[in-house]
């Protein structure tokens, strides 16, 4: 945004009482919206000064390194900290950070910068914080984070992303049992057990991110996703080996799914053909450095019918792609093809599918840019006014001369 659009964005917001920003320096002791710049042309003792007298502060952002008196803000409920510096803008004096953070009692909304390096732990006391609905926890690296049990009694919890989030099993018995209603995403969860326990209780989940690097257990249950019957996007990654078979059978059955992304988990495209591509909602693929494993992908009519956006990122292995009717991808509108070196080209039929918009290449083989270029004169002649390839290539790339003499409207080069 521009300084000037900034600056009447802040002060209209200041002139309808929306929100108070101490960069433009106006009181902030009786606003209940503030924003805590870094940049502010406040002197470092003022903003702490002017922090502790915002003890009616409903919301507060803050990009500042400077630290938050947590302790006068006990009407909080949206706290927003993106800063990453020194202690994570959290006093030493208000103990364990996020412990601190965790005792705003009248939360809803969590999202700040944490310590993480080492393995953390959220005390047992987050629990008490009976109208969060939001939890963000952000770190450095890859981080675990455990849960306690309690997180299973918030059932106001709508979303919760923490890199690396260790997940304890629900309490047993009866009288613990709490489904999470309003729980809609989840990311990321580290060795996720899809036990029939914990799918039952987050019933409503639309969004979950999981990452596996120990798949030496079968208590992982892949099967009782299937009765996540409202899960629209799973982001499933692979740090170890896995069960190919037994993963594909699972993810066929995901018939409320829409969007998909899959790392290292070394399916076969026959897998990918058939098992994947039968899943009647699913709008976007995403295929990551070592999800599939194999030369040859062969599909086949009927499959893939809501596919919009299909994405293959570092498969070492495809070195030819066939497809002998556009009617395979009916509804495609976007490919992007990234550092695949061995690949030879794309199927002539994509220069047939009406409904394609886009095909975006980066680092593949010389064959495959000469194949796109050809799909881009069919669709040309198919007067399709919308096509383009997108097209960036290596400053080593033997067709660097030949590719820009053919640069047209229609066929963009970026080297």
């Amino acid at each position: 945004m521009h300084d000037l659009l900034r600056d009447l964005c802040l002060r209209e917001a200041q002139k309808e009482k929306f929100l108070s920003s101490l960069e433009i320096g106006q009181s902030i002791t009786i606003h209940r919206r503030v924003v805590v710049h870094q940049n502010s042309p406040m002197e470092k003792y003022d903003i702490s000064k002017a922090l502790h007298l915002m003890q009616l502060v409903r919301s507060l952002t803050s990009d500042s390194q400077e630290a938050l008196p947590l302790a006068s803000f006990r009407l909080l409920r949206v706290l927003k900290k993106t800063d990453s510096e020194e202690l994570y803008g959290l006093k030493r004096e208000d103990g364990d950070p996020i412990e601190a953070i965790l005792k705003l009692v009248n939360s809803r909304y969590l999202a700040f910068y944490a310590d993480t390096n080492l393995d953390s732990r959220l005390p047992s006391s987050m629990h008490l914080l009976w109208n969060l609905q939001t939890l963000i926890v952000k770190g450095i690296g890859w981080p675990c984070i455990y849960a306690p049990p309690e997180i299973w009694k918030m059932h106001q919890l709508r979303r919760v992303r923490i890199t690396g989030l260790n997940l304890p099993d629900p309490p047993t018995g009866d009288e613990e049992f709490v489904i999470l209603p309003n729980l809609q995403k989840m990311a990321v969860i580290m060795n996720f057990k899809c036990s029939e326990m914990v799918v039952k209780r987050i019933p409503n989940i639309k969004k979950l991110h999981i990452f596996y690097d120990d798949f030496s257990s079968s208590h992982y249950c892949f099967e009782n996703l299937g009765h996540l019957k409202k899960l629209e996007s799973l982001n499933c990654s692979f740090g170890c080996s896995v069960r190919r078979s037994y993963l594909a059978e699972s993810l066929s059955i995901l018939h409320s799914l829409k969007k998909l992304i899959l790392w290292g988990c070394r399916l076969q495209w026959e897998d990918i053909t058939t098992k994947i591509g039968s899943l009647p909602c699913l709008e976007v693929l995403k295929l990551y450095y070592g999800s599939v494993i194999g030369p040859e992908w062969e599909t086949v009519e009927g499959q893939f019918r809501c596919l919009r956006f299909l994405e293959i990122v570092a498969i070492d292995d495809l070195e030819c792609w066939t497809m002998m009717e556009s009617s395979h991808f009916p509804r495609l509108k976007c490919l992007r093809l990234l550092r695949l070196r061995k690949l030879k080209n794309i199927p002539w039929s994509f220069g047939e599918i009406q409904t394609l918009e886009v095909i975006e290449l980066e680092m593949c083989s010389d064959s495959v840019v000469i194949s796109a270029k050809e799909i881009a004169e069919q669709q040309e002649d198919f007067g399709n006014p919308e096509f383009r390839v997108t097209v960036r290539v290596s400053l080593n790339s033997k067709l660097e001369p030949e590719l820009k003499s053919l640069a047209s409207h229609h066929f963009q080069v970026i080297i």
